[in-house]
């Protein structure tokens, strides 16, 4: 973008607040590893236009921005722009607002006619009507300053009709048996309008608590079959719209139902004004007015061809060809508390239906983390389920204390009016001024929508939709994800929406847990020949533990994650096959990630049949940096005899501490250094390679003192001038932080590379307790033979220290 477009852009969002979706900080593998990023998303910056949208977010952009330096979480906000919205010309705005609204409405009128109990249904199908009507307005009116979607277009919450038909059959029943219908609709109107309020405070509470995070762990092909389902049933419902027959998955059923009453001559009409749509768009170009006209242009032509015929309106009323849901009474509809006397609703009856109610909020809620990840993906927009699940509290609250019933972004009208490009404030308040129109006269303005028209507009979205989980996703999902997308459209058509949807998760579950399973648990498995604790031992006994180490321990290094019934048993077959391969092992090393996330009870049972299988074998099993909690149950699952062949340990390195203890112990070659072992004897076994001359050479430059308990031979930052070889006791290295001392042990040597550098002590050198040392000087450097020696044995010692800082995560690994 250049510096014009973007002073341009500033100037037209002067709230431009840059805020973002935050990445993942650095993560540090293993102990002395370098920090590596393993998740370094962009984030998202956006301006903000509607309230409580995050802020950033402008709704003048088709697409987000991104901004890969700010790394901030953008908060909700209270507060928003009135002038937001699309900046478009007023033909493009209304044209696709109308269209969206009529089809708000068809979607919508059905289920009115259904609200009320059987036994007030026909008295009552008017206020039903009007009702879902204003309750929509009530919502696309909040949407339209609240949500961050320009092109949301509410609806009710349909799916909760079988609650609210199960909320008035217990209420009847319940006011029947104690003789009490007077109480009936009172009692029923104010379920309703509290079951709207509690889905509203609820839907806030998860919104401000920033619950729509969660979704980012719902798998993509669940969602796409979703998305299916709901165009398998939006296509469905326009064949239905348009014949006035129920859809039939049995093909003889469906034939003889068209064919009755000459329903085929609506269906083929509606099929081919479907037909028509991409004839259309290929003549104007995909022209994002050309379909709102072409679907407003359908009830014209409907009406001119149909009056030249010389029919009438009433004819054809009569003959089904146009769409008939009866007659609203108006205000009492919009305002049902107006039927309301407070002084006989039931609440003992009311309180009895606190579980359908609980039902109703669960299914509102569900509405808001399906639907507007399913809008996100097929309008590219990017998700933020927490502001939305505010605007949807907010929306239901109004909605409630207005005595409607609950509401939600709709994803089948929204992405309809989002491809007929429709979207801003202006639009959304006309799709609300439309609805509101029928609303107020109900029957006789519905009776102007052929049902063609809706049935056109139904399937075309149907179409529309299926095509975009069916054909588009072919090369970009595995076979698997594509079947399990087919398995959750074939089960939301059986059984129903949310059933389809659990049905998905669980597949998704069950994929998760078969790929997991496949997954080894074991990130690294080796002998442990090259790997030591921080202990700087003498260069024979290190030698030995080479060897000792190469044949006798074996380690296990697991990955991060959680052990579980489909991992674990991997593990111990492993284990299995190492005892069996290795018949002189002594020690198993299972070395646990610090971020391990858990194991189960299967888990912890195949590490109990782990132990068991090392005792068979007298092997040792060492636990290292497993966690409190799942180190209790495996204690608990094993038996006390088992229980002196485990180790438990903090720490790689305190665990190899042990290790080498006990192997040194039992297989001790050689006696340590004597006391009045001389210097060259001392030289010998730091350096045994280095030749026995040169050694004699070096070894003139060593002076053996005694020292005392306590004494400082030198302090942390003195100028180097001597090095020591540990002849009897024990000295310890102190960096003088809040690290411990390291222990320098008999036949070791210190301070040689100070000496050989010049660099100021790292740690004061202190006797633990009498002691008797050789101490060398620079003059060490004078003599060829004796500097050839020492750079060979200071070289050797080095590369020892450096291993061993490595081990213990002071340096990283090169």
């Amino acid at each position: 973008m250049d510096d014009d477009a973007s002073s341009t852009k500033s100037a037209r969002t002067p709230l431009l607040r840059n805020k973002a979706v935050p990445g993942y900080g650095s993560v540090t593998v293993g102990p002395g590893a370098p920090p590596e990023t393993y998740f370094n998303t962009p984030s998202i910056a956006y301006s903000m236009t509607p309230m409580w949208a995050p802020q950033g977010f402008d709704a003048n952009d088709q697409q987000p921005q991104l901004d890969l330096d700010d790394q901030s979480h953008p908060p909700l906000s209270p507060l928003g722009s009135a002038t937001g919205g699309y900046h478009k010309n007023p033909l493009s705005s209304v044209l696709p607002a109308i269209l969206a609204g009529l089809v708000a409405v068809v979607d919508n009128s059905p289920y009115g006619l259904v609200l009320f109990p059987i036994e007030i249904r026909e008295e009552y199908k008017g206020v039903g009507l009007t009702m879902l009507l204003a309750a929509c307005a009530i919502a696309q009116i909040v949407f339209t300053w609240t949500s961050i979607y320009p092109f949301a277009v509410a609806c009710t919450a349909v799916e909760n009709l079988p609650f609210l038909v199960r909320l008035g059959q217990d209420i009847t029943t319940e006011l029947r048996q104690r003789d009490r219908m007077d109480c009936l609709v009172p009692t029923l109107l104010f379920c309703f309008a509290f079951s709207s309020v509690a889905s509203g405070l609820a839907m806030l509470f998860f919104g401000q608590a920033h619950a729509g995070r969660l979704t980012a762990y719902f798998p993509k092909h669940v969602l796409l079959g979703y998305v299916g389902g709901m165009g398998v049933f939006i296509f469905t419902a326009g064949f239905a719209v348009a014949t006035d027959r129920p859809w039939s998955w049995n093909p003889i059923t469906l034939y003889y139902s068209v064919a009755e009453g000459g329903r085929a001559v609506l269906l083929l009409t509606t099929l081919a004004l479907v037909a028509a749509i991409p004839v259309v768009k290929r003549v104007t170009h995909d022209s994002t007015v050309a379909l709102p006209v072409y679907f407003l242009s359908i009830p014209a032509i409907f009406w001119i061809v149909f009056f030249a015929f010389g029919y009438s309106s009433q004819e054809a009323r009569d003959q089904g060809l146009v769409i008939t849901v009866g007659t609203a009474p108006g205000l009492p509809g919009l305002f049902p508390w107006v039927l309301v006397d407070y002084t006989l609703i039931a609440w003992d009856v009311v309180a009895a239906q606190v579980f359908t109610i609980f039902g109703i909020v669960v299914f509102t809620i569900l509405h808001v983390p399906v639907n507007v990840p399913a809008l996100s993906l097929t309008t590219g927009r990017p998700c933020f389920l927490d502001a939305e699940l505010t605007s949807h509290g907010v929306a239901n609250l109004v909605c409630g204390a207005s005595g409607g019933l609950q509401c939600y972004l709709a994803y089948g009208v929204s992405a309809l009016y989002y491809k007929c490009g429709g979207g801003g404030k202006l639009g959304s308040l006309i799709i609300a001024a439309v609805i509101l129109v029928f609303a107020f006269i109900g029957g006789p303005a519905m009776s102007l929508l052929p049902r063609p028209l809706a049935g056109c507009v139904l399937m075309h979205v149907g179409l529309d939709l299926m095509k975009e989980v069916f054909v588009k996703t072919l090369t970009s999902i595995t076979t698997w994800e594509y079947l399990q997308v087919v398995g959750v459209v074939a089960a939301m058509e059986a059984y129903g929406f949310m059933e389809g949807l659990a049905f998905g998760l669980l597949l998704a579950c069950f994929s998760y847990i078969m790929a997991a399973a496949q997954d080894s648990p074991i990130y690294l498995s080796t002998p442990a020949g090259s790997i030591r604790s921080s202990i700087l031992r003498p260069l024979a006994e290190r030698r030995r533990l080479n060897l000792l180490l190469e044949k006798q321990v074996w380690i296990l290094r697991l990955k991060g994650g959680s052990l579980f019934f489909g991992n674990s048993v991997r593990l111990a077959e492993h284990c299995q096959e190492v005892l069996e391969s290795a018949p002189d092992l002594r020690y198993m090393v299972l070395h646990f990630p610090e971020y391990m996330g858990g194991a189960d009870c299967t888990a912890v049972a195949s590490l109990g049949e782990l132990v068991s299988s090392c005792v068979r074998h007298d092997v040792t099993v060492v636990f290292v940096e497993l966690g409190d909690s799942i180190r209790r149950r495996v204690e608990v699952a094993l038996a006390n005899p088992q229980m002196e062949h485990v180790i438990w340990s903090s720490s790689i390195n305190d665990a190899f501490v042990t290790i080498e203890s006990n192997l040194l112990d039992h297989v001790r070659p050689a006696p340590p250094p004597r006391d009045d072992a001389s210097a060259v004897e001392l030289l010998q076994l730091l350096g045994p390679e280095v030749d026995r001359d040169d050694l004699n050479s070096l070894a003139k430059f060593f002076i053996k003192v005694n020292v005392r308990e306590g004494e400082q031979l030198w302090r942390k930052g003195d100028r180097p001038t001597r090095c020591v070889i540990v002849a009897s006791g024990i000295l310890l290295a102190d960096p003088m932080t809040n690290e411990p001392p390291e222990p320098v042990l008999v036949g070791s040597m210190a301070g040689e590379l100070g000496l050989l550098t010049g660099e100021q002590r790292q740690h004061t050198l202190v006797a633990a307790n009498e002691s008797a040392v050789y101490i060398g000087n620079a003059d060490i450097f004078g003599d060829a033979r004796a500097h050839i020696a020492f750079m060979q044995i200071a070289i050797n010692y080095a590369s020892h220290r450096l291993f061993n800082l490595n081990l213990q995560g002071r340096i990283p690994a090169v």
